[in-house]
Parts: C-alpha cells; sequence; structure tokens
C-alpha cells in the first residue's frame, strides 16, 4: 500500500513564504519581526491588485488619526476578552481550525462538525467559539509603531495605499503574529486548518504554525484568481483544476495538493436540478457593479417582460440602499440567506464578477455575465471556460436564460472548478477531505484512491483516479 505523509519539518531552515526569515525560532519567546507586508498581502499584494477595481472599505487617515483608532479598537477589545470563550480549553485539540469570516466558517462546517478532535478559533466576532486573544495582539503591537513607520516612508505607489487605509491593522499584525505563537505553542495541535490563504488574521496563524513545526493545511473557501499568494501550507485542498492551475507557482518547497470539489455543496449538489421555466430571475451584484447601471439593467428586465419576478442579490459587503418598491423587484439579503437558499428559489441568475455563477451551475441554475461597470474583467475565468454566458442587455439575458433555447449542461467547464463532479464522490467532498485529514494524523494518506497530475511545474497535484 503506498501512503504519503509530510516532509518532516526538522531540518527545514527556510519558511513556506516570505513571512519569517531563514532559520526562524521555532519558540514563542524568542523574538522575530514578521514581514507585515506579507502577512497583509490582500492590501499590498501588487500581483492581486484587489484595488484596481475596489474602493478600500476605510477613508484614508494620516499617521495620528490611525493610531488613535488603534486606541479605540484596544478598548474595544476589552470586554470581548471576558464576553467570549477563552481559547485556552482548547489545549488538547488536534486539528485547530483557525477562522475569520462567515465565508470561510462555511467552507468548512461540513468537515469539521464530524472530524473527531477538530475544534475552532474564532478570529472574529461573526465565528462561534473560543476567541483568538484579540487584546493580547492589540497590546502587543504598540511596540512596535517605530517599526511600522520606516516601512510607511518607504512605501510607495501601489503599496502606499494599504499604509494609507489600514495602518491600524498594519500595526496589529504585530502583536497578531506574538499572540499566535503563544496560543499555537499552548494548545499544540497536531495540525492546523485554514480556509483563507490571503487575508490577515488566517494568513498570520498559518505563519506562526509554521514557526513552531505544526502541519499547516489550507481548504479553498471560493473561486480563486489570478495573483493569489503560493500556496504556504504542507497540504491543500483544492476545489478543482482552475485553482490548482492558479496555484502552480515557483516556491521554495513543493506543496501536496488534493483535488475534492467543494465541500459546502455538497447538500446543494445532491439536490441538483434542470429548471425547466425562467419565472424568477436572480440578479447578483456587488460593489464593483455601478448601481445606476444596475438599476436600468433591472428596468429594461421589467420592461421586457413584466410578468418575470426579479430579485436582487447584493454581495453581504455591498452597503448600497435599494429601493425595491421603486423597481418592482425584492432583495435577498445575503447576510441572512445564504447562496445555495437563495438560488433552490431561482430559475436563473444574471451577475456581475462573482464566485454566485460557480455555485448556480452546481445546482443547475443557469447564469449569464453582465459587465455593469464595463471593467471588461473575467477574474474567475467563468466566462472564458464556459461556465457563465456574456450579454450586453436585458434582452440578450433573457434569450440566453431562456431553457427552451439553451438545455445542454455544462459538465466539462464545472469539474474544472469542482473535481468531484461526474465521479463517485459526487456531493461528497467533505467525506474526501475528512479521510485525508484522519489519514494524515494517522500517519500517511492512502494513495490508493488518488492519481498525481504530471502537468503542474510547482505543486504536486492529486485527483480522483476514477
Amino acid at each position: 500500500m503506498l501512503r504519503i505523509g509530510l516532509r518532516p519539518k526538522k531540518g527545514r531552515a527556510t519558511s513556506k513564504s516570505t513571512v519569517m526569515p531563514p532559520n526562524a525560532p521555532n519558540s514563542a519567546k524568542e523574538s522575530v519581526v514578521p514581514d507585515i507586508e506579507d502577512l497583509n498581502y490582500l492590501s499590498t499584494s501588487e500581483a492581486l491588485q484587489v484595488y484596481r477595481y475596489r474602493t478600500p472599505t476605510t477613508p484614508k487617515r494620516g499617521v495620528l488619526l490611525s493610531l488613535l483608532y488603534y486606541l479605540a479598537k484596544t478598548l474595544r477589545a476589552i470586554p470581548l476578552t471576558f464576553k467570549n470563550p477563552g481559547w485556552k480549553g482548547l489545549e488538547g485539540t488536534s486539528v485547530l481550525v483557525g477562522l475569520a469570516s462567515r465565508n470561510q466558517l462555511s467552507a468548512v462546517e461540513t468537515v469539521i462538525d464530524s472530524l473527531p478532535g477538530s475544534r475552532v478559533l474564532s478570529m472574529n466576532n461573526v465565528v462561534p467559539g473560543p476567541r483568538f486573544p484579540e487584546l493580547q495582539a492589540y497590546l502587543c503591537g504598540v511596540r512596535h509603531v517605530r517599526d511600522l513607520l520606516r516601512l510607511r516612508s518607504g512605501a510607495s505607489e501601489y503599496k502606499r495605499i494599504g499604509y494609507d487605509h489600514f495602518l491600524d491593522r498594519y500595526l496589529v499584525t504585530y502583536g497578531y503574529h506574538e499572540a499566535a505563537l503563544r496560543v499555537l505553542e499552548h494548545i499544540r495541535p497536531e495540525l492546523l486548518l485554514v480556509s483563507n490563504d490571503h487575508s490577515m488574521e488566517p494568513r498570520t496563524l498559518a505563519s506562526a504554525a509554521t514557526q513552531l513545526g505544526i502541519t499547516t493545511v489550507y481548504m479553498q473557501h471560493a473561486s480563486v484568481t489570478a495573483g493569489f499568494p503560493p500556496l504556504a501550507f504542507d497540504l491543500a485542498f483544492l476545489d478543482g483544476e482552475d485553482a490548482a492551475r492558479k496555484y502552480d507557482q515557483a516556491t521554495e518547497w513543493r506543496p501536496t495538493v488534493f483535488l475534492c470539489g467543494i465541500a459546502k455543496a455538497d447538500d446543494a449538489r445532491r439536490s441538483y436540478r434542470d429548471r425547466t421555466e425562467l419565472n424568477r430571475l436572480g440578479v447578483c451584484v456587488n460593489e464593483v457593479d455601478p448601481q445606476a447601471n444596475v438599476e436600468a439593467f433591472i428596468a429594461d428586465l421589467r420592461r421586457a417582460r413584466p410578468t418575470l419576478e426579479v430579485v436582487l442579490r447584493p454581495h453581504p459587503r455591498d452597503q448600497r440602499t435599494w429601493d425595491a418598491a421603486r423597481l418592482g423587484i425584492s432583495v435577498s439579503d445575503a447576510k441572512e440567506v445564504d447562496s445555495f437558499s437563495f438560488l433552490d428559489r431561482i430559475d436563473a441568475i444574471v451577475t456581475g464578477p462573482s464566485n454566485i455563477a460557480l455555485e448556480a451551475a452546481l445546482v443547475g441554475v443557469r447564469s449569464a455575465f453582465k459587465d455593469f461597470g464595463k471593467l471588461a474583467h473575467d477574474p474567475y475565468g467563468f466566462v472564458k471556460e464556459g461556465l457563465c454566458m456574456p450579454v450586453d442587455t436585458a434582452e440578450d439575458a433573457l434569450r440566453a436564460l431562456d431553457p427552451e433555447l439553451t438545455t445542454d449542461p455544462i459538465v466539462a467547464p464545472l469539474r474544472k472548478y469542482c473535481a468531484t463532479v461526474g465521479t463517485s464522490f459526487d456531493g461528497r467532498s467533505a467525506e474526501l477531505v475528512q479521510e485525508l485529514i484522519l489519514e494524515r494524523l494517522g500517519g500517511g494518506i492512502d494513495m490508493r484512491r488518488w492519481r498525481k497530475r504530471p502537468d503542474f511545474d510547482h505543486i504536486d497535484v492529486y485527483e480522483l483516479a476514477e
């Protein structure tokens, strides 16, 4: 029986990314100044270029105002310390799951619910469970003000955006790293699982785990785009070939990757059904879609087909006000209704650049891509791969989404984004991930179910051998 384990940590001097320097110490008691620009990859990466199409979520602040804001956040963290369960109760956990958003939780929930020895470390108040010591992080960050201002003075152009808008967040990153080392050294899990690789909190936690020699595992929580960071983990569970292609980047080591499908979509996938009518149309938008253009498109839909029920679905980060009565529509609140529940009552959708096009395809809902902002941007490749049909006008959308005119299934492009489609594990991705984690904890992964893909240069990719 061929089994594959992880490369031993012993003797590996270099880190998995630019986060830790060579010969990094392996104890929380030893001082290390982390690379906060790398840990804040989402804000600083010129490869990802988030701010090319999305305005920063906070206003531009000077140094003094940022430090005052930092003080306010420190004070706000005090009651949270006593309100939430303490992280020290996680001692003895074998699989520690670090989560900082609802989306991250939804990605792993079906896996960890029945995974023995797994416990959640909450890094945001929207995630239930013992809380990361945020107050400790803020207090530890204070002594790095001078380090931060030195970095800020040398930042220019794109990198300067993050310093101007998120200086307080950059400062607390120093403290997060110190606190993460102390937390992990106390808990000493066998394995750390995160479902985000580019945001500060999980990225910092994974960096600290690497320093302490703890096995790190990444489980994809949404579709990825070009510009995501190289995989800085021992194991990665990716949705499909598309993600693996984007992660096939040169690194100092070769991550081991398994294409496992989308665990959070298992229930929905088992409920797949073809839509035979077009009576209820979802319009899914996010902050990059200009409101005036969206409203004009909805008005055109209503004129073209007055009997059509239109349901607007803004992204949960979209704080704009939509006048549903004036537009003659209903609004689905993404903070209250999950995407698959929304899709279950929809016949088709029109969307801008959004992962919901993939979720729609998984359950049999056709989608049309409308470039509301004229960005000429297909970040996930859904249009290029044929998963989503591009349209310009409301009439185009109605024709493209008419089930009487377009009935062919889109299995081939769908499988690129969800590797289990059409296999015996279709709708059973969570089982695969659980199996891999348990085998890893047991000493090595049984490879009889898996086949290595020879067409990747920098990562070892395995797919189901069926």
